[in-house]
């Protein structure tokens, strides 16, 4: 039986008994300290923005500190750049940057690509990726997740509510905006996000095509079984009934519902890029392996692509830059 469905059920009165463990307490301490997501490092990017410093000079400062360079006709004021607050279905609001691209491609002639960052990041943060894209002649949506930098402060949910954000930030696009693709790019957290966005709106061929996803997994509960494991050492089988109950009594979500590489069938037509880090400690390697194997499952030809770094987390970009983006370029046919 696959162990991630065979766990100890508990009953409210066993839970309550098994928490106030003073040992077991602190232990599921270490996964509400890993899960309250608050102000974080993005307190930066909002400081700057309440200065007035513009958001075309947050960017550019941004990329100069990682050692990025900017060319004099990158990224300067003749960009089609517009920053403003979206609403979700939930009334949040969400701080959304769109960016045409000053690259004249003919092949990718109205393409976008919506780029969902992981957790306790950022918009700025998401244009690491964003300038390779931007390059190639791509137009970018960039914004901040709920309860991340200039967006409304609202509890993270891996995923689940930021469904709405993404799907706020594609609607305005689609509204606002010429789209002949729209295409999307997602790391950790943000892969969540873009997989249960497919699985809710379905897959539109006519401007769907592709997502790229760094460092995914095939479902949360898989990697919170490793974290139980491996961190802070509670048996699976015994506390894991509890762990998911202690998360959703704190955060009000669901961890079996976050399950981004698992019932694929009706994305069988998107295309997937799978990106793996061989030395991942926040989400190893062999469940974004996992997701991918799961994808092609269902896909009557195989059409996804699978790719790994000899480095951490999301940071093939960084460590194998020439090779990851010529991989990318393959993925996107813009090699031809």
């Amino acid at each position: 039986m696959n162990s991630r469905l065979n766990y100890k059920k508990y009953t409210k009165e066993e839970y309550q008994e098994i928490i106030n463990n003073k040992v077991i307490y602190l232990k599921l301490l270490t996964i509400k300290k890993l899960l309250n997501f608050r102000l974080s490092n993005d307190w930066v990017a909002r400081k700057e923005t309440q200065e007035n410093i513009s958001e075309l000079e947050i960017i550019k400062k941004y990329l100069f500190n990682n050692k990025i360079e900017i060319k004099d006709n990158e990224l300067n004021e003749k960009c089609n750049f517009q920053s403003l607050l979206v609403t979700t279905d939930d009334n949040v609001k969400i701080k959304t940057t769109y960016i045409n691209s000053w690259v004249k491609n003919p092949k990718l002639q109205n393409e976008w690509v919506v780029l969902s960052h992981g957790i306790n990041n950022h918009r700025q943060q998401a244009m690491i990726f964003g300038i390779e894209l931007l390059r190639m002649g791509f137009n970018i949506a960039i914004f901040d997740h709920r309860g991340h930098g200039d967006s409304d402060k609202k509890q993270v949910t891996l995923g689940l509510d930021e469904t709405k954000d993404l799907s706020a930030v594609v609607n305005y696009l689609i509204k606002n905006y010429r789209c002949s693709k729209v295409n999307f790019f997602g790391w950790s957290m943000g892969t969540f996000t873009i997989m249960n966005y497919f699985k809710q709106n379905g897959f539109d061929f006519k401007i769907n095509d592709w997502a790229i996803l760094d460092s995914t997994t095939s479902s949360f509960r898989e990697l919170l079984e490793w974290f139980m494991e491996n961190i802070i050492i509670l048996n699976y089988y015994e506390y894991f009934d509890i762990v998911q109950k202690f998360i959703y009594s704190n955060f009000h979500f669901d961890v079996n519902k976050i399950e981004p590489g698992l019932d694929l069938e009706s994305l069988h037509q998107l295309r997937c890029l799978y990106i793996g880090s061989e030395f991942d400690r926040i989400i190893p390697m062999k469940y974004a392996k996992r997701a991918y194997q799961n994808k092609v499952k269902c896909e009557p030809e195989i059409i996804s692509v699978w790719k790994q770094y000899k480095c951490r987390h999301i940071k093939g970009i960084k460590n194998f830059n020439e090779e990851y983006l010529n991989d990318l370029k393959e993925f996107l046919n813009l090699n031809k």
